[in-house]
């Protein structure tokens, strides 16, 4: 046997070996694995057979055609077993029997070394055979680059296991930094129990002795135990738990006929997506109950103070203090402490289970499923695809007939592993590609920006100038004038009356915005959300003038003292009664006007109305021209503002001048029109949810909280916590949830589509 074929035949021995033991590590594994190879490519490439005799001709023409093959099965087993070991480090019991592979590993190497031996000693020439691959290409330079290939997986399989171990260590600490959200709300409520406590025996005792002299203790008492409470009142920080590791990461995940299958996954997004949508919603929810509970308990505590405090003034008073008197505010706070603490109790175990069985690394194996919630989509890697272009035509019988007790499974599993291709991706895709994602924010703002940009860029509405020109023709003759604006998100509502005293700019206007202040000529008017109280104040400052009073967004006067309903049925009793000396401008959408029409007869309360939802096609393709020409790069490109092409796409968006606005940048960033169908299905799913956000501006948790039925709280929450995965609701600074400015017209049009009202 040749010193070559010697030395590796002692590593395939040494390699063996240390499968024989349970401590098999990566890094012993490389280095052995890479320098049998290498070996292994040394007697293929420096053949001490070339260039001699016929018969060393004939050997060589062996060693090319029967032992490189067999060369590269071994490579192939080593890569594969090397992933193995590589996965268990992340996934128990992936390595499998260490002795079956120990004897794998044997019996592949044997038949190699074997094939070796039996080439060095042949003495008679194959003439046959020998003349069949004279006129053959060698297959020897096609397997060297193969095994090159596998060299390259080794070492790229060695690299990502210190980057994966790093980012299992971040997703470790970021499991304990939501773990510890859980604990401090529990330790929140174990103090809030302990001083109210206090503050309960401190009662106690008073009421049994009646000394006068004890108020003093504890009245001092109920006040530690504020202070205590009060510092517990700290801004919510979960919204800035963000998960923050290692950039994206290519990974192996799994073997399929020989090929080695990686996912691309951006563990941060991933991550951080997961998380906001199965953990933060419950964490936010239990964060407004505990404060409120402390903002409650502090209610109880200064009005048990007061109460002292009364009597410290009149002694007298000592004598009727029952312990009835006080026990009941304090039991409470304890009662409704217990209350929260069994159900932080409960999620923080649900939610832990939930962390702990998603937030690890084990998860990135499971070729049949996406990384957590997001879309982490498998990626078929160079590997694979330059794999296919040899392996399919390789005697992969002789392979499987190694791994039949070992990698049959995954021999066997076909391409199912690798692509994963299904609605959920499609629907995202649909999604992705109505994002402005990539588009240049600033170049675009003209476009992008919602409201009154100025005169320059305001564009008159032919319709709504004539019929506001008469209606406040009437109303300067004395007549009632109101107006009701309303019309689909985005249509301009807004930019309409924001417009108005620079086009009107000869009558007085005051704009209504609930818990604001306004200022007319030098007084300073408070506004809550009672139109009653507001309309006081505007008869009281306003000295009898005629003013045009606007109202925007009318669904931002909802309020968690005073219903929805008494606020506007007082507003139209107002516009009533004040149309001649108020001119009243009020802006809603088609969804609350739909309400507020089959609840209070809405819109007849308004003189005229007018509906935005439209606009028409010459003026959108006017106010797009306007934008473009103001914009660097668009007026660079006399191609991006061709008319016929503007209209088209203001046909396509229904003539709403806000979704073409959006939909002109969208194009212009070369985007092509999906199919809706997935993501109109996926609206009509979550059309409750959707259509209550379209009404109201937003959805918070607190809200939800608020309706009575547990069963449709779970199922409002469930519905949420999908919509804000799949990046349909989006999460502001004040914790309310909105729709994104890309989809809005997208959502509405889905579910005036397809609602149940629609004849079509």
């Amino acid at each position: 046997m040749t010193e070559s074929a010697q030395v590796l035949k002692t590593k395939c021995r040494a390699i063996v070996d240390i499968h024989a033991t349970p401590a098999v590590s990566n890094k012993n594994q490389q280095e052995l694995f890479l320098e049998a190879i290498a070996i292994g490519k040394g007697i293929l490439t420096d053949s001490h057979y070339t260039n001699q005799d016929i018969l060393s001709a004939y050997k060589l023409q062996c060693l090319e055609y029967d032992w490189a093959d067999e060369l590269k099965h071994y490579c192939i087993l080593l890569r594969d077993v090397f992933f193995r070991t590589f996965k268990s480090n992340f996934v128990p019991g992936a390595l499998g029997d260490l002795s079956l592979i120990s004897k794998t590993l044997e019996s592949a190497s044997s038949s190699m070394i074997n094939t070796l031996g039996q080439i060095e000693h042949i003495e008679n020439i194959d003439n046959t055979l020998a003349q069949v691959r004279e006129h053959q290409y060698s297959p020897a330079d096609t397997i060297l680059v193969q095994i090159s290939k596998i060299e390259e997986q080794i070492a790229f399989i060695s690299e990502v296991t210190g980057s994966l171990k790093g980012i299992e260590r971040d997703i470790l600490f970021y499991k304990t930094e939501l773990s510890n959200c859980y604990d401090d709300n529990l330790k929140s409520i174990a103090i809030v129990k302990s001083v109210v406590e206090e503050v309960r025996s401190s009662v106690k005792g008073l009421t049994e002795d009646k000394q006068v002299e004890l108020l003093s203790d504890s009245i001092q008492t109920i006040e530690q135990a504020y202070v205590a409470i009060d510092e517990l009142r700290v801004d919510s920080d979960i919204n800035d738990k963000h998960f923050l590791s290692e950039a994206a990461l290519n990974v192996p995940v799994d073997l399929n006929e020989g090929n080695l299958v990686t996912k691309q996954i951006d563990f941060n997004k991933q991550v951080n997506t997961w998380v906001e949508s199965e953990i933060f919603p419950d964490l936010m929810e239990i964060d407004g109950e505990l404060q409120q509970l402390e903002y409650s308990a502090l209610l109880k505590l200064v009005n048990l103070k007061n109460r002292l405090a009364v009597i410290q003034s009149n002694p007298e008073l000592i004598e009727e203090v029952s312990e009835v008197q006080f026990e009941k505010p304090l039991k409470a706070i304890l009662t409704d402490a217990d209350v929260l603490l069994q159900k932080i109790t409960e999620k923080s175990s649900t939610a832990v289970e939930k962390i702990n069985s998603n937030l690890n690394a084990q998860k990135v194996f499971d070729k049949e499923q996406f990384y957590l919630t997001s879309p982490a989509r498998v990626l078929i890697s160079d590997y694979q695809k330059e794999g296919n272009r040899w392996f399919n035509s390789l005697p992969i019988q002789r392979v499987k007939t190694w791994y039949n007790t070992f990698f049959d499974t995954y021999i066997a599993a076909g391409e199912e592993g690798i692509t994963i291709e299904n609605k959920h991706v499609k629907l995202i895709d649909f999604i992705k590609a109505k994002s402005l994602q990539g588009i240049d924010k600033f170049s675009h703002s003209l476009f992008l920006n919602k409201g009154y940009l100025g005169q320059t860029f305001y564009q008159p509405r032919s319709k709504f100038q004539l019929l506001f020109s008469k209606v406040i023709a009437n109303w300067q003759e004395g007549f009632a004038a109101s107006m009701l604006i309303h019309g689909k998100r985005l249509s301009g509502r807004s930019t309409i009356i924001e417009a108005l005293p620079t086009n009107y700019n000869k009558l007085e206007y005051i704009e209504l915005k609930p818990n604001t202040e306004v200022t007319y000529h030098g007084y300073k008017i408070d506004l809550g959300v009672s139109f009653v109280d507001i309309f006081k104040a505007l008869d009281k400052y306003t000295l009898g003038e005629r003013i045009i009073v606007t109202i925007d967004d009318l669904e931002s006067w909802k309020s968690d003292e005073v219903a929805f309903l008494p606020i506007i049925k007082s507003l139209l009793q107002i516009i009533s009664r004040n149309q001649k000396r108020y001119c009243f401008i009020v802006v809603t959408n088609n969804l609350m006007k739909q309400e507020l029409d089959g609840a209070l007869d809405f819109s007849n309360g308004f003189s005229s109305i007018f509906d935005s939802s439209e606009t028409p096609v010459e003026d959108i393709v006017s106010i797009v021209e306007t934008r473009a020409d103001a914009s660097t790069k668009e007026s660079d490109n006399p191609e991006q503002t061709d008319k016929s092409w503007i209209a088209s796409i203001a046909k396509k968006q229904q003539r709403n001048i806000g979704a073409s606005l959006i939909e002109y940048t969208r194009k212009n960033k070369g985007e092509k029109r999906l199919d809706s169908f997935l993501f109109n299905k996926f609206i009509q799913e979550h059309r409750q949810v959707l259509e209550f956000v379209i009404k109201w501006g937003s959805i918070s948790e607190s809200e939800i909280s608020n309706y009575k039925n547990p069963k449709l709280i779970e199922v409002i929450n469930a519905s949420v916590r999908q919509l804000v995965s799949m990046k349909i609701l989006e999460r502001q600074v004040d914790n309310s949830l909105v729709i994104p400015l890309y989809l809005l017209d997208e959502v509405e049009h889905s579910l005036d589509q397809y609602s149940p009202l629609n004849p079509h």
